[in-house]
Formats: C-alpha cells, structure tokens, sequence
C-alpha cells in the first residue's frame, strides 16, 4: 500500500463511456457510393446504396444506375434510376462527393454541400 489516493470517475461519467459509444450512432448509415466493375485500365462504376460502414467493393443494398466515363459523350456516360435515387436521397441516405457531382451534372437535386 502506497497511501496514495485514488480518484474513482463518478457514475455517470462511466455509463456515458460504456453506453454511449453505443448510443451514438449516425442518423442514416446509407451512403449512395461508386462500385467499381471494371478490367483493369477500363473502368465502370455501378451508382450503388451501401451501408457506409462497407468498402467500396462490398455487398450492396440496392444498385442505382451506372456510370463509364470511357464513352465520349456525356449522355452515354451515365445511365441513371432517378425514382430510386430520390428515394433514397429522401430517407436521408447521403451521396459521396463524387456520386454528388455526377447527380447535379444530371438534374437531380440533392441537398446538402
């Protein structure tokens, strides 16, 4: 025994470090992501809604549309299900950066940034 004192945390402070790590969780844990499924050095995407915990290449909830930025023009480019999209935009699932642009780039209003 050294004498020493010491300092137990009150009780509350030991719950909200045991439960809340579990407590708080993110609102929507849906992101609409890119899914890359092309050969090597010949990319495709497929526009996908993933659980945001998820890889980039993992099991998917639904898929949304496509995109292959190999095509020249702009209206082959990206092949869309915009009932879908809206859907799930609607239940507050939030896009990536990149799936942001390409959904503004064709008229579909997300919010946000």
């Amino acid at each position: 025994m050294d004498g020493g004192y010491t300092r137990q945390a009150p009780v509350l402070v030991v719950l909200d470090r045991v439960l809340g790590n579990r407590l708080k969780e993110p609102d929507m844990a849906v992101r609409i992501k890119l899914k890359r499924v092309g050969r090597r050095h010949q990319p495709s995407y497929r526009l996908t809604a993933v659980d945001r915990r998820r890889t980039r290449d993992s099991r998917v909830i639904e898929e949304l549309g496509s995109y292959n930025p190999d095509f020249p023009k702009q209206d082959q480019q990206v092949s869309l299900n915009r009932e879908r999209i809206e859907y799930w935009i609607s239940v507050g699932a939030q896009p990536t950066d990149t799936v942001r642009h390409l959904l503004i780039r064709n008229g579909i209003a997300v919010k946000g940034k």
